[in-house]
């Protein structure tokens, strides 16, 4: 058996995805200021327009410190998607943890992947551990609100696999780039499906619960997460829905038992996902106009308009969150 000090030496593969990531050189100098002492920095870039590697390796050979042990950047031919992107990068990496991060975002502080790497080392079962993310603008200036929501923490702490599995089969609140695993996981459940492009972490996630898999909860801020905030509505994208709706056939309505609720409850989360991207892509102005549209979108999804008063001001005080 391993022990925890020994865990606690091991190399930390940090795997940043990029694709036209304009900020890339603020979320790589998150990476090089981790004190972890261990750390692996595993860059794929995806075929972006205008990708230059020497100035990238140029910049992280210049800011690195010790603790940077091993560096690999590659570059994909052709834009192959989200998913091969991170499947290269895994196929890449050699750390016993493996940490994900989008070449939009950065982790919060300098002491992120040693205390996530401590709280493997705590719970020497957990395969897989989730965090905490803050959401801020486009700019990564002003902090919207953090997430997971108190009531989804709830689940992740309290919830059975199964459960769980129900509770993210129609909309997943649990995000890849909050989001951890020991290198074992992979060995032992392979690597992201390339059936999908866009999506990697959902049906990874619903195929781990399904196999009765356990997803800890780490109960710290560790990603800023960019464009976050309800604005991130008007980006709303036709072909990621369409996979969206692949994911649901193939990963979770053949697992349930109610199909025809599980059907209206995903058709529900669609049609709130679509008002709201009118919504947000109309909106232009502040002021009574806005008040109304707002008001006016959740007049036509009053299922989910209950639901969520329900949840804020009854479910979080009945179970003390």
């Amino acid at each position: 058996m391993t022990s925890k000090g020994n865990d606690e030496k091991k190399l930390a593969s940090v795997l940043v995805p990029a694709y036209n990531s304009p900020n890339i050189f603020e979320t790589l100098a998150s990476v090089l200021m981790q004190d972890y002492a261990d750390l692996e920095l595993i860059l794929v870039d995806d075929g972006s327009d205008c990708f230059q590697k020497d100035c990238v390796e140029g910049y992280i050979r210049e800011n690195a410190r010790s603790n940077l042990k091993r560096l690999r950047i590659h570059q994909n031919k052709k834009n192959l998607g989200v998913v091969k992107t991170m499947n290269k990068a895994f196929q890449l990496s050699t750390g016993e943890f493996i940490f994900s991060l989008a070449g939009d975002d950065c982790f919060y502080d300098e002491g992120v992947v040693s205390s996530w790497v401590k709280e493997f080392c705590a719970n020497e079962k957990a395969d897989v551990i989730t965090a905490k993310r803050m959401n801020y603008d486009e700019d990564l200036l002003s902090p919207i609100r953090e997430m997971p929501e108190k009531l989804q923490i709830h689940y992740l702490k309290r919830c059975s696999a199964a459960r769980l599995f129900k509770k993210i089969s129609i909309e997943n609140f649990i995000l890849g780039c909050c989001t951890a695993r020991r290198r074992r996981v992979l060995e032992k459940y392979g690597d992201f499906d390339e059936a999908y492009r866009m999506i990697d972490d959902w049906p990874f996630l619903l195929k781990f619960l399904r196999a009765g898999q356990r997803i800890h909860f780490f109960d710290r801020l560790v990603i800023k997460y960019r464009g976050g905030g309800v604005s991130s509505f008007d980006k709303l994208d036709h072909n990621y829905m369409m996979e969206n709706d692949r994911v649901f056939q193939k990963e979770v309505l053949p697992f349930v038992k109610n199909k025809s609720k599980a059907r209206w409850d995903y058709y529900c989360w669609k049609r709130r996902k679509r008002l709201l991207h009118d919504y947000y892509s109309r909106k232009k102005s502040s002021g009574c106009a806005d008040i109304v549209m707002a008001v006016t979108v959740r007049l036509r999804m009053p299922w989910h308009t209950l639901k969520r008063l329900f949840e804020k001001n009854i479910m979080e005080r009945i179970i003390k969150i």
